[in-house]
This record gives structure tokens, C-alpha cells and sequence, in this order.
């Protein structure tokens, strides 16, 4: 998966298979946060100016953050409810 684009939950896969596939894009997700938090709090420790450049790299990095987490949560929803169909 591209990091910065999204990954739409397919449905039409077995709910074990999606379960995977999210614990996959989680972990994934987890991996990418945490260089994030690192690499921000690296420059912020800095004491050098931040370019404008890194400015808006903090910003494209943080809107993806926020989105993909959405992304997330929408997919475990969805295996949820999935889930909650079937064994009811």
C-alpha cells in the first residue's frame, strides 16, 4: 500500500481475510506514526529555525495521520457490524 493514499475496506473479502488486512494496514499505520513522532520531535528539539519546507511536510504528514486514522476506525466499524451480522 502507498502510504499516503487510502485504502478503501473490501467488503467482498471473507471478514478473516479483512480482519488481517486491517491488522496489516494498523501495524503499518503504527510503524509510520511512530517515525513521525520521532522525526517531529527531533526537529522541534532542534535549535534551528524550521524551514518551510519542513513546515509544510509536518502538515501534509499530520493531515494524513488524521485521515488514515479515520480510514481505520471507519474499516474496523465495518468488519464490526460485519462480524455482528453474521454471529447473531
Amino acid at each position: 500500500m502507498n502510504l499516503f493514499e487510502s485504502g478503501e475496506p473490501d467488503t467482498q473479502l471473507p471478514l478473516a481475510q479483512q480482519m488481517i488486512k486491517m491488522a496489516d494496514d494498523l501495524a503499518e499505520f503504527n510503524c509510520v506514526n511512530a517515525f513521525l513522532c520521532s522525526a517531529l520531535s527531533a526537529v522541534m528539539s532542534s535549535h534551528e529555525p524550521l524551514g518551510e519546507e519542513v513546515i509544510q511536510g509536518a502538515k501534509h504528514c499530520s493531515a494524513f495521520i488524521l485521515a488514515r486514522a479515520q480510514e481505520l476506525k471507519h474499516s474496523m466499524d465495518q468488519v464490526r457490524d460485519q462480524y455482528l451480522a453474521e454471529h447473531h
